[in-house]
């Protein structure tokens, strides 16, 4: 909450990166979110936050790197820019969400290997 406070302090008023900052932290709340609630649910709910954990930690990289972007071309080159829009950050969650619970449906045991090998890779 305290850095919440404060990034909207220094960044909110100035809409720009407020948008993808937001986003990132509420993603990588979702990490956390989601490795607590998959304890609490069995079969398919639990598998669907087990993904969504898992899922959620690259795509709030991705919107951290949105944010620092419009930063630096808000402070370095005198040129605002929006890179996220509402409309692409609820195409871009609902995604997560949709791809969470379709291989959370397609999850045969807590550790798939051939779903999760991939995305545990890349990271």
């Amino acid at each position: 909450m305290l850095a919440i406070i404060f990034i909207w302090a220094n960044f909110g008023r100035r809409e720009q990166g407020w948008l993808a900052l937001t986003s990132g932290i509420f993603t990588v709340g979702l990490i956390g979110f989601g490795e607590a609630a998959e304890h609490f649910f069995t079969a398919q709910l639990h598998d669907f936050f087990h993904y969504l954990h898992i899922l959620a930690a690259p795509v709030s990289l991705f919107f951290l790197y949105l944010a620092v972007d419009e930063l630096r071309l808000l402070y370095y080159h005198q040129s605002p820019k929006k890179v996220l829009t509402i409309g692409t950050t609820a195409a871009i969650l609902g995604a997560v969400a949709a791809t969470s619970a379709i291989l959370g449906y397609q999850a045969s045991a807590a550790l798939d290997l051939p779903i999760e090998m991939p995305i545990l890779s890349s990271l």
